[in-house]
């Protein structure tokens, strides 16, 4: 498992907005190929932000979501449904 360090703006951007590059990056973690290195300080200062964020933006939000994942355990994953040969296959 590769080990990341987001930055608060990062963490913020991939709960917020969806489409956005941080999401795509937020998914390693979620699909557990990254772990986040992340102290008590450094979570406390992501809830923080987001929490702040989300009052002034995202009213309708919530950024708990994110913050109850543990990055050791965590629902089981689904498995992607292996590509069929009379399937295509995609490059690009």
């Amino acid at each position: 498992m590769i080990p990341a360090v987001f930055d608060t703006s990062t963490v913020g951007a991939a709960i917020f907005w969806p489409r956005s590059t941080a999401r795509r990056c937020w998914t390693f973690v979620v699909r557990r190929k990254a772990r986040p290195g992340v102290t008590d300080e450094i979570e406390r200062e992501y809830r923080e932000t987001c929490l702040e964020l989300q009052a002034l933006r995202f009213p309708e939000r919530s950024p708990a979501s994110v913050f109850e994942l543990d990055s050791h355990e965590g629902p089981p994953l689904r498995r992607r449904p292996a590509r069929q040969a009379s399937q295509p296959r995609c490059f690009g």
